[in-house]
């Protein structure tokens, strides 16, 4: 990451200019799309990606709210602009026109921004309260002599999930699943919600042989910056049962979910062949001959 030194060392017009076109990035959005003469290496729509501490990444456009305290950040939509408030403790890095800049370079960017450059964040319009999620304004929709559009509604869902790996070891971590909200039209529809997610394995032991029981349950919230040309993603880990190293369940299993939409309502859909353990005969030969599906000499999430 760049340091601060090295994007405002004195006696350079320069570093100057660059560390006051990292701040200029910052309150962008400040006059409704307005963008500063420096603005030429911004990316389009002065947005810039952030990294928290959680490992979630945002794209969007930095609000002149933003101050040493807290950064907001800043989507709009056509019926309303989003904020989402996020103290600088939990932001890991920002990144901007390709080049990643630290929390501290960023935070003091904005001091000195609205130190040197005041009118750019003059007069905001009035805070709402700091909250834990977005916060939607509204905004006017329509618009002398055209017609708008209503909004587009949830009229059913559609999931896919698929095992993932996020950890350094050799075994799965989890499962990913993908949730697909869509309009009468069949498009993705970005919703503010709750999914809860099942999944459902079948016995194969002596015990348990043919039985289903739920191997895991999870309840995730989702929020339409969330939304790619994928769906929403929601990652789940796996909880008692690590179907891995559990051969007492069948290597494909079911996944349930249920979205739940504030007023619009209830939605489920089941990915009912979900594989919840690779695929690998070796492997399998292995367990079954010896129990042990992995080498002595691999890593896993069991050690």
């Amino acid at each position: 990451m760049t340091s601060l030194p090295r994007i405002l060392r004195c006696g350079s017009r320069e570093s100057v200019r660059r560390g006051l076109l990292l701040g200029a990035a910052l309150v962008a959005a400040a006059a409704g799309g307005t963008r500063s003469a420096w603005a030429a290496e911004i990316p389009e729509e002065g947005q810039v990606r952030v990294l928290v501490a959680s490992g979630r990444r945002f794209t969007a456009e930095i609000d002149r709210r933003t101050d040493a305290a807290t950064l907001w950040l800043r989507w709009g939509q056509e019926t309303g602009v989003i904020l989402r408030p996020i103290d600088w403790d939990r932001v890991v890095q920002v990144e901007i026109a390709g080049e990643k800049f630290s929390r501290d370079v960023v935070r003091q960017a904005v001091i000195l921004v609205r130190r040197e450059l005041p009118q750019a964040v003059s007069s905001p319009p009035p805070p709402p309260a700091p909250e834990a999620r977005p916060t939607i304004l509204p905004t006017p929709i329509a618009k002398a002599g055209k017609a708008v559009a209503a909004p587009r509604r949830v009229r059913t869902l559609e999931v896919e999930a698929s095992l993932a790996k996020w950890g350094p070891n050799v075994d799965v971590d989890g499962l990913v699943v993908e949730v697909y909200p869509l309009d009468e039209q069949g498009a993705i529809v970005p919703v503010q919600g709750t999914v809860e997610a099942e999944l459902i394995g079948q016995g194969r032991g002596p015990v348990t042989a043919g039985g289903l029981a739920t191997l895991g349950h999870w309840v995730e919230c989702i929020w339409p910056e969330d939304f790619g040309y994928r769906g929403a993603r929601c990652r789940l880990p796996f909880q008692a049962v690590q179907p891995e190293f559990d051969p007492r369940w069948a290597a494909k299993g079911m996944v349930h979910v249920r979205l739940n939409v504030p007023g619009e309502g209830v939605f489920e859909a089941t990915a009912a062949t979900t594989r919840i353990r690779t695929f690998s005969e070796i492997r399998d030969n292995c367990q079954e001959a010896a129990g042990q599906r992995f080498l002595p000499n691999e890593r896993t999430s069991a050690h």
